[in-house]
């Protein structure tokens, strides 16, 4: 019986082959003419002889075959699971007897952690990715070794040290025991940058995220030494470096220094600045299209100003941006920085290679499973054999969004064959566009309230709105039906009919109950770009009773029933980047309400409105959000304003901090209310985490009679903050509001519930 050990074969190499040479030539002539008679395989106990056979290529009734024979005891103990293969050969009739003999790796019986006190155990264990009854696997031991000493370091455990005890438990497991010995907590103590002139060392700490151990370090996790940080944080000070015109800046490797009892690091970064470069001549070439005074005048960088590589980047976008525009979507601009030492300048060449217009080839629209095709198609500024641009891309992009209709938007453009016509795939994936609602709750202004809501946004994946809703309090009822066709006869003709009744006492003293019974048509069409008007007629009737005796005369007069006909024309110019969540860009409206007159009913008036509101992104998710409103109102024909049409302000729409038309002209205790209104809104929102971001926030209004002027003096301010939780039916917001001028009667604060945009 002759016997193999792959073990033996990779030890004794040159030896083993020497040999098999010397046997094979001893043996040959009996070897050629053995068969293979039988294969069996011993020593598994878990891994399945099946799974064994299917490494082995060797069949019976094959010639045997010393190295294929070889080659399979290879394949078995590649798999994993064995930490020794044999093969014995026995002679008999003729015939070879093949016998495997596998001895399986053991299997983790249990595994244990000692030593630990400053990372919880199951911390430990999530570095551990292998379990109890899977094979004992020396290599995935090891990565678990190093994930663990990672976990300490990063906690400011620099000097942890883990080792893995294994035991055997007969007759085929084995236990491990992780052992841990922290060691103590090192902590960085001082940072030192040497060699620095042109930055102090506090300005060059602010660039870099590792800092050093103070106070608050137990809550912000600074102070301890992460080298994945460091390494980032020397890109960091390059990047600083390059940014204010030192280019021939060099940032040696940090020296790390531990203290003599082991609690304390000193890092110090060696930095070599090199001179200051200013920008010399900047010449600009290969330009046709565009002239090279609008290219240079678009420039951030400056002849004689503080090179930037930064800006460099930015002025590089700006040109090929600029190109894209216009339908060159590939063109490329190059820069070529040279450097002058002696001078402390750089020169720059940009060179750039226009190319020819861009041609759409082909729109592909991918992942809408519910949306129709058209109704994407017709937000898009471009379609086959239209010159692309960046400007089309970017506004189609803006208003696929503002549908609402989807979680994600990406347009992708994919060359053709030909150079100069691409392909562009609109990728969306759905959102839920229906909703169904019901809720209850208790206000201050409305107390105890119950609403039921039913909404598609998206009927039948025509980007057609369908909305029921209805609500039920102690001071007020209101129900809805509205239906909106955004593209009538396939012409971006928006037309939308809601008929509502809704009741309530009067918001701020319930000295009287007002029903209103009615319907509104609305009409938009586009006009010019970015800019759609708006017409709409509204009809219904009111109903005013129940007033109390000490009401003033004004309401008094309002008691029976009356018609209100009113027709009302805007334009409405609207950028911003998103509807739901706007982070740059502005909406302008204006806006004349007329009723009476020429198209009937009993109350008069007319009715100018001015809103405007502007969105900056700071940095990052951070935005700062201003809002502006102005309105003016006049009776005609010997007709006063309608008591409650008149303007007043406070609550969750205007003034936070305040009820309800709150603020306004007065009679004794009652806000009667005026005929102009000025309110203005500042926000500054950041995130907190998804789908929630926070938000400060001042307001400040007013409400001024017919004899007075927009006194701005006369305004209330609120000062607050809240958040905002965004739903697939719209954000829901909650706001805090605190009164800067409260007066004695007043509570100081208010909370406001909302759902919708604000702004």
């Amino acid at each position: 019986m002759i016997g193999y050990s792959l073990r033996r074969f990779i030890l004794i190499g040159c030896i083993a082959s020497l040999m098999g040479l010397l046997f094979l030539n001893a043996a040959g002539a009996q070897e050629k003419k053995l068969i293979v008679s039988s294969i069996k395989i011993k020593g598994n106990w878990t891994v399945e002889t099946l799974t064994i056979r299917n490494y082995i290529k060797v069949q019976v009734g094959d010639p045997f075959d010393f190295n294929r024979l070889r080659q399979d005891m290879q394949a078995i103990y590649a798999s994993g699971f064995f930490q020794d293969v044999k093969i014995d050969v026995e002679k008999k009739d003729g015939g070879a007897l093949i016998t495997f003999l596998v001895q399986e790796k053991p299997t983790i019986k249990e595994i244990e952690i000692s030593g630990y006190d400053e990372i919880s155990a199951e911390k430990i264990r999530e570095k551990i990715e292998f379990k109890t009854s899977s094979v004992l696997d020396d290599t995935a031991i090891a990565k678990s070794i190093r994930e663990i000493k990672k976990l300490y370091q990063d906690d400011g455990y620099y000097l942890v040290e883990v080792d893995v005890e294994k035991k055997l438990i007969p007759p085929h497991w084995v236990r491990l025991k992780y052992n841990i010995n922290e060691g103590p907590e090192v902590k960085i103590a001082i940072i030192d940058f040497d060699g620095n002139e042109a930055f102090t060392d506090d300005e060059l700490q602010k660039t870099i995220e590792t800092r050093d151990y103070w106070f608050f370090s137990w809550l912000t996790g600074s102070g301890h030494l992460n080298k994945e940080t460091l390494d980032l944080d020397l890109e960091r000070l390059l990047t600083h470096y390059y940014d204010n015109g030192y280019i021939d800046v060099q940032v040696g490797s940090p020296e790390v220094k531990l203290s003599e009892d082991k609690t304390k690091l000193d890092i110090k970064i060696p930095i070599n600045e090199g001179p200051q470069y200013n920008v010399g001549e900047i010449e600009i070439s290969g330009n046709k299209i565009i002239s090279t005074e609008k290219i240079t005048r678009g420039l951030t960088l400056k002849t004689g100003e503080i090179f930037s590589r930064q800006k460099l980047r930015e002025d590089i976008t700006k040109i090929t941006e600029g190109y894209a525009d216009g339908g060159y979507l590939l063109t490329e601009a190059l820069p070529l920085v040279k450097r002058q030492p002696d001078k402390q300048i750089v020169n720059l060449v940009i060179k750039i290679n226009e190319g020819g217009l861009t041609y759409v080839h082909r729109v592909r629209i991918l992942g809408n499973n519910t949306t129709r095709d058209k109704v994407i198609r017709r937000e898009l500024e471009f379609k086959e054999g239209d010159v692309l641009t960046g400007r089309a891309i970017r506004r189609s992009y803006q208003d696929l969004n503002n549908l609402g209709f989807f979680e994600t938007v990406d347009i992708k453009t994919n060359p053709t064959d030909s150079e100069n016509n691409m392909d562009v795939d609109v990728m969306v994936k759905e959102k839920l566009t229906g909703s169904l609602s019901v809720g209850a709750g208790w206000s201050s202004v409305y107390q105890l309230m119950g609403n039921v809501s039913i909404t598609q946004g998206n009927l039948f994946g025509r980007g057609q709105r369908l909305r029921l809703s209805g609500s039920l309090g102690q001071t007020r009822q209101r129900y809805n039906l509205g239906f909106t066709e955004p593209w009538l006869f396939d012409m971006p003709l928006t037309a939308g009919a809601d008929i509502y009744y809704r009741t309530r006492s009067r918001v701020r003293y319930r000295d009287y109950r007002i029903d209103y019974r009615g319907g509104k048509l609305n009409f938009g069409y586009p006009l010019f770009e970015r800019v759609k008007g708006y017409a709409s007629y509204m009809y219904e009737d009111r109903k005013i009773y129940d007033i109390k005796s000490n009401a003033p005369e004004s309401i008094k007069n309002r008691k029976g029933t009356s018609a209100t006909s009113e027709i009302s024309f805007s334009l409405l110019r609207d950028s911003r980047n998103n509807r739901w969540r706007p982070s740059r860009g502005a909406r302008n409206k204006l806006s004349v309400e007329y009723a009476g007159g020429m198209v009937g009913g009993d109350n008069y008036y007319i009715r100018y409105l001015a809103e405007s509101s502007w969105h900056f992104p700071i940095w990052w998710k951070f935005v700062l959000s201003f809002h502006g409103l102005i309105g003016y109102q006049t009776g005609y024909n010997g007709h006063n304003i309608p008591v409650e049409e008149l303007f007043a302000v406070g609550g969750a729409q205007t003034v936070r901090g305040y009820d309800r038309d709150a603020i306004g002209p007065r009679k004794g205790s009652y806000v009667i209310g005026g005929n102009k209104k000025l309110v203005f809104n500042a926000e500054f929102h950041f995130p907190i985490i998804e789908p929630v971001t926070g938000l400060f926030f001042f307001d400040t209004g007013g409400a001024f009679a017919e004899s007075e002027n927009y006194e701005l003096d006369e305004m209330r301010m609120g000062v607050g903050a809240g958040i905002r939780f965004f739903t697939p039916m719209g954000p829901i917001r909650l706001d805090w509001g605190y009164k800067l001028d409260r007066k004695e009667e007043e509570d100081s604060a208010k909370w406001h519930f909302a759902i919708g945009t604000y702004f």
